[in-house]
């Protein structure tokens, strides 16, 4: 019962000297009489104001007591509630978006999107990689290393194969320093490494030829500092006239070939100084004028960007004539005397009187040939490998800047800047 219903035996009526009730209960008292029906007046159908009886209890429960809570019923469902309509004027709410579906790991055979989505290569690429390429003739470099390993030594063993030379054998130090450039062929060394390694392996042949072993012991004709000047301006300068000819666009391409034109000058002056003896003209001098020849064949390289100046064939044709004027000046030096003598006919009086033709090529044995030609072939080993370490060791200092060039700038670019600075200083005199 709640502490506002009326206890039973509470006067509905205010009495003589009494309180008076309060309207609002008394009102409340009065419609809760209306509402409960009496026991001795049954309800009339006909009756319009008399409420219909509710089927459910728990209804009518509520209606007697409206404090009172509602019974929970186990079989009463729950009504649909109704969605309430959209305003006119109202912003529709903002609903959320679907979560990004997670990255799937990109599948592993190529598809023509895959091939498709790869940048294509322009054509400033494909052009620095041919005016700059990095780390050039890597492959060849090996191939040289054995080819020169085997030649050096097979050369020093020739004397314990039926071809012996006019020299002492020497026949460990050709097999050492031929074993130690295959290491360096097969060995996984840096780009860098490898060509420092070539340079040095070729200068050690030389340094031993000039002291008389090894596989290029006769080299050394013509004096220990000449043999010198000739080594070195057959490496320094081939690899000048490559380098020229791999990064034309470089300009300090040019300032190499032109130290390179220095070191190889006291060899120069020695070739002339050859050709000008006043002594017969023989083998030597042959070979001095073919590689003063060749010498000067490098002097096309101070040309433009424009060309290569052909030294990618230069450079090998120019270590070819060093050697040869090797092999010449040992050959001069086995077989003394003047061309005229060499090829000439020498009239002698035999027993009878009668001249007998005899030349001076009877002296040219195949022991003078074969000592002549493993000096040819041994400088040209050796020059070849230390040149081609020298340009790698050029490619691998300088190819970073050579790459930071305008592949765009014309000849005529530059003639625009030269001439507008002679314009811009003679205006300030």
């Amino acid at each position: 019962m709640s502490p506002l219903d009326p206890l039973p035996d509470a006067p509905r009526e205010s009495y003589p000297g009494g309180p008076a009730a309060p309207p609002g209960r008394q009102e409340r008292i009065s419609a809760e009489d209306d509402l409960i029906p009496s026991s001795e007046d049954p309800p009339s159908d006909a009756d319009p104001e008399a409420p219909e009886a509710s089927a459910d209890p728990a209804a009518e429960a509520g209606a007697a007591d409206p404090d009172a809570e509602p019974a929970p019923s186990d079989a009463a469902e729950p009504e649909p509630t109704a969605e309430p309509e959209p305003e006119p004027n109202a912003e529709p709410e903002p609903t959320a978006e679907p979560a990004a579906p997670e990255p799937t790991s990109a599948p592993t055979t190529s598809t023509p999107i895959a091939a498709s989505a790869r940048p294509p290569l322009l054509a400033s690429q494909a052009l620095i990689e041919d005016l700059a390429p990095v780390e050039p003739l890597g492959q060849q470099a090996r191939i040289l290393c054995v080819v020169a390993g085997l030649l050096f030594a097979g050369l020093g063993a020739l004397p314990y194969l039926g071809a012996p030379l006019r020299g002492p054998p020497a026949l460990v130090p050709s097999l050492v320093v031929g074993a130690v450039t295959l290491f360096a062929a097969i060995a996984r060394v840096t780009y860098r490494q490898r060509a420092v390694a070539m340079v040095a392996l070729g200068a050690i042949v030389a340094c031993l030829g000039i002291a008389g072993t090894g596989p290029a012991q006769g080299i050394a004709e013509g004096g220990a500092v000449w043999s010198l000047a000739r080594f070195v301006s057959s490496v320094t300068l081939p690899a000048a006239i490559l380098f020229r000819a791999r990064y034309r666009a470089f300009d300090g391409a040019r300032l190499l070939l032109g130290l390179a034109f220095l070191t190889a000058l006291p060899y120069a002056v020695h070739a002339i100084g050859l050709v000008i003896d006043p002594t017969p003209f023989g083998i030597a001098q042959i070979g001095a004028i073919l590689a003063l020849l060749f010498l000067a064949s490098g002097l096309p390289g101070f040309m433009g960007s424009e060309t290569t100046a052909a030294g990618t064939y230069v450079a090998p044709t120019m270590i070819a004539a060093f050697s040869l004027q090797a092999g010449l000046q040992r050959l001069g030096a086995l077989v003394p005397g003047s061309l005229a003598d060499l090829l000439g006919v020498v009239q002698t009086a035999a027993e009878e009187g009668e001249p007998v033709p005899v030349t001076q090529a009877m002296a040219l044995s195949a022991a003078t040939l074969r000592d002549a030609g493993v000096t040819a072939i041994a400088f040209a080993a050796s020059a070849l490998l230390s040149a081609l370490g020298l340009f790698q060791i050029l490619a691998w200092r300088f190819a970073p800047a050579a790459r930071r060039i305008d592949v765009r700038r014309t000849p005529d670019d530059d003639d625009t800047q030269d001439r507008a600075s002679i314009e811009d200083w003679s205006t300030r005199l």
